[in-house]
């Protein structure tokens, strides 16, 4: 799993996360993703974490404003479409 964005400080954050068969990606106000091949096969990723990376040792320390989760894959304008609407809903300055 991808457990390491860079995000220390207090500000909101937009996180976009995505997988595309056993590749996941990661992205932070709208910079370029982070990704790796680890996943495991689609047909056995049965579980998803938020705010943990599996209960492991890492827990969220701060707060969710929201989430936003789709059933099919979003294109790129539309994903840049979202994080505009966020930016401006939350006041984070995309980079």
């Amino acid at each position: 799993a991808i457990d390491k964005t860079g995000v220390t400080n207090t500000n909101y954050q937009i996180i976009t996360g995505r997988r595309t068969g056993t590749t996941q990606a990661i992205a932070v106000n709208g910079s370029a993703e982070s990704t790796n091949e680890s996943a495991t096969s689609p047909g056995a990723a049965n579980t998803a974490y938020i705010g943990s990376n599996g209960g492991v040792q890492s827990f969220l320390t701060g707060g969710i404003g929201e989430i936003l989760i789709y059933d099919q894959s979003l294109s790129a304008i539309e994903i840049l479409q979202i994080n505009r609407y966020l930016s401006q809903k939350w006041g984070i300055t995309l980079v």
